[in-house]
């Protein structure tokens, strides 16, 4: 049934240590921050959270791992983790499998498959099928997003 937008959110991303991501040597580590907006048909409240990410690409294969702390919707303290494995960045339209775990009030488990479209280097638009177990109920969604890239300073 689609009667309803979830898990809306506006985020903000940025990068502590320049690794792999940026053609450096090594990880890199990210902090995102994002304000949860009220959704359509399920939560009217607003929450944030604050997620912690370390980076790593090959040329085969790109992993992230993250965690952090939410204040959902409802006021409550959460926290969530995950693993996300792109395909090889220099496909225009890569893979994606995400697992996660949530903890709020009760426990999200969910697997993520999907693909990324790199539009232009700082442009890409994200799709995927997740499925999963919330408090032993099935979690069934089709996830979007849009990611605009953007550098600080003027530099030359």
């Amino acid at each position: 049934q689609w009667d309803s937008l979830r898990d809306t959110a506006l985020s903000l991303k940025g990068v502590l240590r320049a690794g792999s991501l940026q053609e450096r040597a090594g990880p890199s580590v990210a902090v995102e921050m994002s304000l949860l907006s009220p959704t359509l048909g399920a939560e009217p409240g607003v929450g944030a959270s604050m997620i912690g990410i370390v980076s790593q690409r090959w040329s085969a294969v790109t992993v992230h791992a993250n965690g952090g702390l939410v204040v959902m919707r409802d006021h409550n303290l959460g926290a969530l983790g995950g693993i996300i494995v792109e395909g090889p960045f220099r496909w225009a339209i890569r893979p994606v499998v995400e697992a996660t775990i949530e903890q709020s009030e009760g426990q999200t488990a969910s697997v993520l498959a999907g693909a990324i479209w790199r539009v232009r280097d700082n442009v890409s638009f994200d799709a995927g099928w997740r499925v999963g177990r919330s408090d032993g109920a099935p979690v069934r969604d089709f996830r979007v997003g849009f990611t605009w890239g953007f550098q600080r300073g003027g530099g030359a």
